[in-house]
C-alpha cells in the first residue's frame, strides 16, 4: 500500500478520534496497515458463498459471502487492537477491533435467524 495512503489514514483515525469506523473486505486490510499490522497473501484465499465466521466475543457464527486472497496477521496487531472475527474453516483473522474502530474483511450482508 502506498505510504501517502497509509499516512492519510493514520492523520484522519488520530484527529477524529471520537467518530467510530468502520472498514470492510479491502478496508480491512487497509486499516489494519494503517494501525501497524502486518498482512500476507494466503494461499488459496477464502473466496465465495457459506463462509463460516466466528464472532470472538460471543463465538456466535455468522455465514458470510467472501472474495480476499490476503489476511492480516494477528501477532502483528499493535497495543489496543484485538481480533474481532476468525474464519472457522482456516482460522484466518476476518475482523479486528479497536475502541470505536470495527474492521471486517466479510461483507456482513444478513443477521440470520436467532434460536
Amino acid at each position: 500500500l502506498s505510504p501517502v495512503c497509509l499516512g492519510s489514514l493514520r492523520r484522519a483515525a488520530s484527529i477524529n478520534a471520537e467518530y467510530m469506523g468502520f472498514g470492510i473486505c479491502l478496508g480491512h486490510q487497509i486499516l489494519a496497515r494503517a494501525a501497524g499490522a502486518s498482512t500476507y497473501k494466503m494461499k488459496f484465499g477464502n473466496r465465495g458463498m457459506n463462509q463460516p465466521v466466528i464472532d470472538l466475543r460471543t463465538t456466535r457464527c455468522y455465514i458470510t459471502p467472501q472474495n480476499h486472497g490476503y489476511a492480516v496477521d494477528e501477532s502483528t496487531l499493535p497495543d489496543g487492537w484485538e481480533p474481532f472475527f476468525t474464519n472457522a474453516n482456516d482460522r484466518t483473522n476476518e475482523g479486528i477491533i479497536h475502541k470505536r474502530t470495527l474492521v471486517s474483511v466479510n461483507s456482513p450482508e444478513a443477521a440470520g435467524t436467532r434460536a
